[in-house]
This record gives structure tokens, sequence and C-alpha cells, in this order.
């Protein structure tokens, strides 16, 4: 049986980006380009952040766990650009200068899809595609797994179901059997 993951079109993120600020431009690079669940976005310290190596430690991802993500060059900026030399706190505050919260993380999410005339999108779908994005730019398994803090490789196997031309394209790209 093929599985079907929903993840949201990289034109429709595009569009996102279009209408956003520099804060929902941080929180949309950083969920879609890095792969994050939302409430590990919402804890996320400035010191957490390693821009000289371009990683990201997440102290709080799930199941009490910590994991460590890579920070590709376009997240990289865009927090750069938000946080315009901050250089501690945490990383989306919120106004009464704790931690902002999950459902607020989803408004935001949702308000820039109403803007940007695209159907409402959950951050789960976000998640879905930063791992259908990063099959489709040839990274393997085992790489996206670490990066999703997925403890099994079955768990992110599901994405593979859902492009089977990864397989082809990997078997093509391996010149195996080629004349």
């Amino acid at each position: 049986m093929k599985t079907k993951v929903d993840f949201v079109p990289m034109q429709d993120i595009e569009k996102m980006l279009a209408v956003s600020d520099a804060r929902e431009k941080a929180l949309l690079y950083l969920m879609t380009g890095g792969g994050l669940r939302v409430g590990e976005a919402s804890m996320i310290k400035v010191e957490d952040i390693d821009f000289r190596q371009s990683f990201l430690h997440i102290p709080h991802a799930k199941g009490g766990k910590s994991r460590t993500v890579v920070l590709l060059p376009l997240v990289s900026l865009a927090l750069k650009n938000y946080l315009n030399g901050r250089t501690g706190g945490w990383l989306f505050p919120s106004l009464a200068g704790d931690h902002i919260q999950k459902r607020r993380i989803q408004y935001i999410i949702d308000d820039l899809a109403a803007r940007a005339g695209i159907r409402k999108i959950s951050c789960h779908r976000l998640r879905h595609s930063f791992a259908i994005f990063s099959l489709q730019a040839n990274i393997d398994i085992y790489s996206l797994q670490k990066q999703l803090g997925h403890e099994s490789i079955l768990t992110t196997a599901i994405y593979l179901e859902s492009q089977p031309s990864h397989r082809r394209d990997e078997y093509l790209r391996s010149g195996l059997f080629s004349a």
C-alpha cells in the first residue's frame, strides 16, 4: 500500500514567504528548511544557534531528548535578519517574556497562508515538506532521519514511499549496469 504524505508545495511556501515579515520569515524558514516540530521551534533560545558552524541545538526535542540539526544558508540568513544583532533569550519570545506557544505559531502559519491566498496548512505539513524536499535534493535517508530526530529509520521511510522516483533516481545515478 502506497503511503501519501501531505506536504506544502514549494510554490505555496514561496507565496507565504512573499507576504511575511522578518519574524514570520524566520519561523517559516526554520520549520520548512529545518524540519523542526512546532514544539521544538517554540522553545529555541538564541544561544542554541551556532551560526559559525551552521548548527542548531534543540535541547527540548521529542521524548525529552536533544538533537542538533543543520542550519541551511537561507535559514541562517532569515534568522540573522530577524535577530538583527540580538544575542540571547528566546528566539521567538511571547509578549509575557516567555517562549512563544505552539498555538500561537499555528496561528501565525494560518495567517500567512490566508495572506498568501492558499488553504490552511498545519505546522506538521511544513515538517513533511522539509522531508520531501530533502529527498528530492538527494539527501540520504540516514541524514534525514537524524535531522528529523526520528528514533527509527522506519519512521523516516514513509517519505520514501511517497516519493518512488527517489529510489529510481538513486539507481540511475549509481551507474549500476549502465550501458
